[in-house]
C-alpha cells in the first residue's frame, strides 16, 4: 500500500507531505489572521492545527508541475490554477454540503462569484516558487528525521485523530447555516432600525458601522465593550442632535445586542469557532439576497 504511486511518488511520501504542508497552512494562516485581527484565532475547517487545502495544494502543485521546477514562469502559472481552481472547488462543495459561504471575496476586484479573485490567485503563484524552492526542501527534510516505520505509525495516528476531528467538525457545520440564518436576521432587524433612526446617512456608512457592530459581538470578549459600544452610540446621537429619543433609540439597540449574543450563546464550540475563525461567513440565503439586491439597484 505504502509503496503504491501518483506520478512517480510512493503513498507513504505524499500523505506525509499533506499533513505536513496542512500544519504550516494552519501555522500560516491562523498567524495572519490573528495578528490581523489583534487576537488568537484558530482557521481552518477542523479543530486541530491542520488546514487540509494547504495541504491538498501543496501536494497537488507539487506533483503536477515537478517536471517544469526548472521554469520559474511555468512553475507560477501552474501553481496559480492549480491552486485556484481547488480553492473553487473546494468554495463549491462546502456551500453545497454546508450552505454557507466560508470565504468572499466579492469586494475584492477581479472576482468570481466571491469564490475566486485575482490578487489570491497570483498569490498562489508566488506561494508556488516558495513552495519548490524553500518549503519543500524543508518537508523532505522534516520526512527524513524519522524512519519509515515511525513515520507510518505517525500518519495513521494522526488520521484517526484528524477523523473524528472531521466528522464532529462536519456534523457542527450541517447545521450552521441555519444557526448563522438566525443571526442574521437580527442584524437584519437592527440595520432595519437604524436606518429609521437616520443614525448614518449614507448607506456606505451604514455597512460600515454593521461591519464594525458584527466584529465587535463577535468576539468573546464582547461585555468589555458593551460600554465602550454605548459610548459612541451616545456621542453620534448627540453629533446628530437627537437628544429627545436618545434613550429609546439606546435602549433598543441594546436589547438587539442582547438577543444577537443570546443566539450566539446558545451555539456549541465548533460553531463559535467557525464564527470567530470566519467572521465574514454567510448563508446562501443572504449571500443570494444580497446578490439579487445588486442586481436590481
Amino acid at each position: 500500500m505504502w509503496e503504491f504511486k501518483i506520478l512517480g511518488i510512493d503513498l507513504y511520501h505524499i500523505i506525509s507531505w499533506f499533513y505536513i504542508y496542512s500544519f504550516l497552512g494552519w501555522l500560516w494562516e491562523s498567524s495572519f489572521v490573528s495578528i490581523r485581527s489583534k487576537k488568537i484565532v484558530n482557521r481552518g475547517f477542523i479543530t486541530g492545527p491542520l488546514c487540509t487545502i494547504y495541504g491538498c495544494g501543496g501536494v497537488s502543485i507539487y506533483l503536477i508541475a515537478s517536471p517544469y521546477s526548472d521554469n520559474i514562469v511555468l512553475l507560477f502559472l501552474i501553481g496559480m490554477i492549480v491552486a485556484t481552481v481547488i480553492e473553487y472547488l473546494t468554495a463549491v462543495i462546502m456551500e453545497t454540503l454546508f450552505h454557507a459561504s466560508w470565504w468572499n471575496y466579492s469586494r475584492k476586484k477581479f472576482n468570481f462569484q466571491g469564490r475566486i479573485c485575482l490578487d489570491v490567485s497570483l498569490g498562489w503563484g508566488l506561494f508556488t516558487l516558495v513552495l519548490f524552492y524553500v518549503f519543500h526542501p524543508f518537508v523532505e527534510f522534516i520526512v527524513q528525521l524519522y524512519s519509515r516505520k515511525a513515520g507510518i505509525i505517525g500518519i495513521y495516528i494522526i488520521s484517526i485523530i484528524f477523523l473524528v476531528d472531521f466528522i464532529n467538525s462536519v456534523v457542527a457545520a450541517s447545521g450552521f447555516s441555519k444557526k448563522m440564518a438566525s443571526l442574521e436576521s437580527i442584524l437584519e432587524e437592527t440595520t432595519e432600525y437604524i436606518k429609521t433612526t437616520k443614525l448614518y446617512i449614507s448607506s456606505e456608512e451604514l455597512i460600515d458601522r454593521m461591519d464594525l457592530y458584527k466584529r465587535t459581538f463577535h468576539d468573546d470578549k464582547w461585555k468589555n465593550r458593551v460600554e465602550e459600544y454605548k459610548q459612541r452610540l451616545s456621542e453620534r446621537l448627540a453629533d446628530l442632535g437627537i437628544q429627545e429619543n436618545k434613550k429609546e433609540i439606546t435602549q433598543k439597540i441594546m436589547e438587539l445586542n442582547k438577543k444577537y449574543i443570546n443566539a450566539k450563546n446558545k451555539m456549541g464550540f465548533v460553531s463559535k469557532r467557525f464564527i470567530k475563525a470566519y467572521p465574514n461567513i454567510l448563508t446562501i440565503t443572504k449571500k443570494s439576497k444580497d446578490k439579487k439586491a445588486e442586481e436590481e439597484k
